[in-house]
């Protein structure tokens, strides 16, 4: 059997553990990495700093969380921290645009000045969160005098803490002073330039002021910022509204709706529209497209027709997109059958399946061992194994077709013996041992039947370089095994050669060649076929010790 050195076997198995143990690593790196990006977007700044450092402690070679770490740190205005990571995340990935954006950004900006109130931490944040809570309580409950006061206190004592700012600019804005609650919003700003939270509260103040390119802008950074916001889109839709873009606007409120099913005022801007458009339907069956669910999106789009207050436009473009959903919904149909077809043959077919060289090949683990197989190709190599033999087979004709390079011929060697890949290759055990026999030697022809067992990784004889997967191996019951005339073995290579091509899609066959096919010496009498039934033998004695 053509395998590596005892020796080297544990090594090879530490190899492998190693290269398993480095990708499940790389894994969760990447899943602790993912994480943090969820809470940075909810706002959770502890959890996300967790996470991210997490992932480098599994995996330092990754550039993303650093990025992201920057991105934290920018928001909390640690400008320095955040240009340190941005650079660690270049020098990992100096392809990374949004890193070099960043330091070129933020490089040139100062630390902050004694006087500028800095960030938060994560602690201060949610202590700061809970007065502010308590404030707006006893704001509610009728005593503003004393709510406006301890306010005041705790803004002094707190200059920076965000949840105090966006109080204070609410209840400006509900005392009449839009003015007042836009200057605290913009020092909530000055703390935290990346707060999806105060961009969300400055884009609302900005349209009530009359701004609404500006609150469009801020509106479009705070969802940039965290996609998941519903406000934001609220306030562009009520920003169409004022530019008298309606089907825009209802556009924008079906997606806060979505995003915030509580929201009853983006609700009830969504049934004002449809009543007054007329177009639910037809904005239904647009939406529906867009997240390509084709059957909603054909039964909204037929209803939205068979109502008739679409414009010519709208009409043109409903009939155009049910066309399309209705050929994409028989499509879907279709995959969705072939996909349950080809699941029952992954439960039930592969019974009566007969396997083909690719299958076992690509995806020697799912087939069951002792699955009948047949293989034609020809022999590579032949040794002892155990109580029987090992043969090495290339499905490939082309390794035959070429003879190796040598005196200046200027050949190109592409037969069996330089081979280092081993793909088509695969090896055959058999329950006793090969007959001597001329027919049996590299390059006779050779078919074999048997029992599908498993595969393992072989070494090619002549080059000494192992097999870059693990090879298919067949418990042989029946083998043949030919030594052809010249013209006889010319036209069987070139139909292999043919079948090889068919194998790999291609229309026009590469491996079809008119190089001369290598002299053939055939013992007289032996032209035939040696075939072997392993079957129709009796089982081999044993022999005794000491017999």
């Amino acid at each position: 059997m053509f395998r590596q050195p005892a020796h080297c076997q544990p090594l090879l198995a530490l190899a492998c553990l190693l290269f398993a143990a480095t990708a499940t690593l790389a894994d969760t790196a990447q899943l602790h990495n993912n994480t943090g990006l969820a809470y940075y977007y909810q706002g959770k700044d502890s959890q996300a700093y967790d996470e991210f450092v997490k992932s480098l402690e599994l995996d330092p070679t990754q550039a993303s969380p650093h990025f992201n770490l920057g991105r934290l740190f920018e928001r909390q205005a640690k400008f320095r921290e955040a240009v340190e990571q941005y650079r660690q995340a270049l020098e990992l990935d100096p392809s990374m645009e949004e890193a070099l954006r960043a330091v070129e950004r933020l490089q040139g900006q100062a630390p902050p000045a004694s006087g500028v109130p800095q960030a938060a931490s994560p602690a201060s944040e949610a202590e700061s969160a809970k007065l502010a809570a308590e404030i707006e309580a006893a704001w509610k409950k009728g005593d503003k005098a004393a709510a406006r006061t301890r306010l005041t206190e705790s803004l002094a004592s707190s200059p920076s803490a965000i949840p105090l700012l966006l109080l204070q600019s609410q209840l400006e804005e509900q005392g009449g002073n839009i003015a007042g609650a836009l200057a605290s919003i913009q020092k909530a700003r000055a703390v935290a330039p990346s707060s999806p939270d105060v961009s969300t509260r400055l884009s609302l103040l900005l349209y009530r002021a009359g701004l609404f390119d500006q609150a469009s802008e801020e509106s479009e950074r705070a969802l940039t910022l965290n996609p998941a916001l519903a406000l934001p889109h609220r306030v562009l839709g009520l920003i169409m509204l004022s530019k008298q873009k309606p089907v825009e606007a209802h556009a924008y409120f079906t997606e806060a709706v979505r995003l915030d099913p509580k929201d009853e005022i983006s609700q009830a801007q969504v049934s004002k529209l449809a009543k007054q458009l007329g177009l639910l339907h037809y904005n239904n069956g647009l939406f529906f497209f867009q997240q390509q669910e084709w059957a909603k999106a054909k039964e909204e789009l037929q209803q939205a027709m068979a109502e008739g207050n679409l414009s010519p436009e709208q009409s043109a473009l409903a009939q155009q997109y049910l066309v399309i959903a209705e050929f994409s919904a028989a499509r879907v149909a279709q995959q969705i059958a072939k996909l349950q077809e080809a699941r029952k043959n992954e439960q039930s077919g592969r019974i009566d399946k007969r396997l083909q060289f690719p299958e076992i090949e690509s995806s020697p683990s799912i087939w069951p061992k002792g699955r009948h197989v047949e293989f034609s190709g020809y022999i590579v190599a032949t040794s002892a194994e155990g109580n029987g033999s090992l043969i090495l087979m290339t499905r490939n004709a082309n390794e035959i077709l070429f003879r190796e390079s040598g005196g200046g011929s200027g050949e190109f060697d592409q037969s069996f013996r330089s081979n280092t890949e081993m793909n088509n290759w695969l090896r055959i055990l058999t329950p006793r041992p090969l007959p001597i026999d001329s027919r049996i030697r590299p390059t006779s022809r050779i078919r074999v039947e048997g029992e599908l067992g498993i595969s393992e990784f072989a070494r090619n004889p002549y080059n000494l370089s192992f097999s870059k997967r693990p090879l298919p191996t067949v418990q042989a019951t029946y083998l043949e095994i030919q030594r052809e005339q010249r013209e006889i073995r010319r036209t069987q290579l070139n139909r292999d050669a043919d079948d090889l091509g068919r194998d790999s899609s291609t229309r026009r066959n590469p491996l079809r060649t008119t190089v001369p096919t290598p002299f053939i010496d055939t013992a007289p009498g032996l032209s035939g076929p040696l075939k072997i039934d392993y079957l129709q033998m009796p089982p081999p004695r044993r022999r005794i010790a000491g017999g």
